[in-house]
């Protein structure tokens, strides 16, 4: 463990370039988001605890379709005018009731969403800001701890920064940033205790603080918590002391957490519920995901090294930079514990994308720059290097966003029928439409039992509608979205817009030529 040196002016300036250089990338990446991305719809519906609100009307509609103004959706992702304190504990409340997320990223997302004037694409990015400048410095700080090298913090920094998977982490309204400052605090706090001959009774303290925080901001943070005791044990097992107080403390944050949040409980029961899908194609899906995702985030800078080995043997001078055991054990047993949850279907199918590790990209961040350190010392190698290492940030921020907005034209129509009611898609939609907008949002099969929204549509023949269909969502079918079709074209000519968006069709319905005569 090391004394960090003192900063310099060159290596301030460097850091803050660095992290400049990450809000610019993510700050681009969030103004492309057209359409509120699925998962973040939900987050703010929780935030603003509006989330049972919005089942309890989709409930109504689906047994009795009837007509809305667009803003009736549209103030479901805003902050209600009820006091601060009634706010949270609604939100705590809508969470216990339809999620099955810990309260404390939506507890924060409520503060951001009050003081913001409207709520949109870009509010995770915004919810998440001053959390990646914390990581930054909390990153670039233990490095300065662990490593030799402050040049190799800054490498690590660097790789962090600009990496893909961090970018993407952060520009979207979940926890997961949030859960990477808890984890990087942790660890410091971990560098702490392990740099002290005698039991530091602070680190306790802080370790059962962080461990609580953590687990009631996201379960993946136990992944870390695990890591976190196996490396004591690993490092301290000399001192069965010290090794029993970090346990207690964690052991006891998680206990803890239970008791402020027994819905911890129930809400793990149907995470398990979603994982228990054992055969052949998803024990392949599983594996291919746990590969596949810190190669992904490795890949550029494993390239560096392979790059500056290369050279560095020309010249007789290879000498890669040693790792901390402390980093490694880290490391390698935070993602042997994401990985055995993973494969051992206790975390959900989807549960292996880079928002999911965000508590590991840092630390290996750290590690693979200081196994690039070494070799960074001629120019050429540097410039090559930080080139490999910025070029997969480079190619996602000119990678088009797979989540368009719904076609432009819809917004100028008189109203919209959706034919279904997803939670995670329909309010994104109804986003990016005017307040004033009729809609009529029920799935297929309540539209065509239940008849009496017709009444309304025939007085609006003359107009132009917009209809926009799924027939894989809910209980929607080909057959049914055709019968409902056919409903439509009693009334008005229906003609297909060309638009891409994820499985739904729009649909331009136009006063029918004999209504017009």
């Amino acid at each position: 463990m090391n004394n960090p040196q003192a900063l310099t002016g060159k290596t301030l300036l460097l850091v803050t370039m660095i992290l400049l250089a990450g809000l610019a990338a993510r700050s681009y990446k969030a103004g492309q988001i057209e359409k509120i991305p699925h998962d973040d719809v939900i987050s703010y519906m929780v935030a603003t605890a509006h989330l049972d609100d919005y089942h309890q009307t989709i409930s109504d509609l689906q047994a009795e379709p009837r007509w809305l103004e667009n803003r009736v959706w549209r103030d479901y992702l805003r902050p209600g005018p009820e006091p601060m304190a009634a706010s949270l504990a609604e939100t705590i409340h809508n969470l216990q009731q339809h999620d099955i997320h810990p309260p404390v990223y939506f507890l924060w997302l409520n503060l951001v969403l009050r003081a913001l004037p409207d709520t949109g694409p870009w509010s995770g990015w915004l919810s998440n800001a001053v959390f990646y400048v914390l990581n930054g410095i909390l990153l670039f700080q233990l490095g300065r701890r662990l490593l030799p090298s402050q040049e190799a913090a800054g490498i690590g920094l660097l790789i962090w920064a600009v990496a893909a998977p961090s970018i993407q982490t952060s520009i979207i309204a979940r926890h997961y940033e949030l859960m990477a400052s808890i984890g990087l605090l942790s660890v410091l706090v971990l560098a702490r205790t392990s740099s002290r001959q005698n039991l530091d009774p602070l680190s306790i303290v802080l370790f059962g603080a962080l461990t609580l925080i953590g687990f009631l901001t996201n379960y993946q943070y136990l992944y870390l918590g695990a890591a976190l005791s196996c490396t004591i044990l690993l490092l301290h097992y000399r001192q069965p002391g010290r090794v029993f107080a970090c346990g207690i403390a964690i052991g006891g944050g998680v206990l803890l957490g239970l008791w402020l949040y027994p819905a911890l409980l129930l809400q793990s029961q149907e995470v398990r519920a979603w994982s228990a899908e054992l055969n052949p194609a998803d024990i392949l899906f599983r594996l291919r995901n746990t590969l596949e995702e810190p190669l992904k985030f490795c890949l550029f800078a494993t390239l560096t090294v392979l790059y500056l080995v290369t050279f560095a043997r020309r010249q007789g001078k290879l000498a890669l930079g040693s790792v901390p055991t402390l980093l490694y054990c880290l490391v390698g047993l935070n993602f042997a514990f994401i990985a055995v949850a993973y494969l051992g279907f206790i975390a959900p199918k989807h549960a292996m994308g880079g928002r999911y590790l965000a508590t590991l990209w840092p630390l290996l961040a750290l590690l693979l720059g200081q196994l690039i350190h070494p070799l960074w010392q001629q120019p050429a190698y540097r410039y090559a290097a930080i080139v490999l290492i910025c070029l997969p940030g480079v190619l996602l921020l000119n990678k088009p966003e797979k989540n368009p907005g719904p076609p432009a034209a819809i917004t100028e129509h008189r109203f919209i029928i959706a034919d279904f009611n997803e939670r995670g898609i329909w309010p994104a939609i109804a986003h990016r439409l005017p307040a004033e907008q009729l809609t009529l949002v029920a799935p297929q099969p309540s539209l065509l039992q239940h008849q009496g929204w017709q009444t309304r549509l025939s007085t609006m023949q003359a107009m132009t509608g917009t209809w926009v269909s799924s027939a894989k969502l809910g209980d929607n079918s080909t057959p049914k979205q055709q019968s409902l079709r056919q409903t439509l074209d009693a009334t008005f000519q229906t003609a297909p817009i060309k638009h891409r968006d994820r499985g739904l069709a729009y649909f331009q319905l136009n006063p029918s030529t004999e209504q017009a005569q």
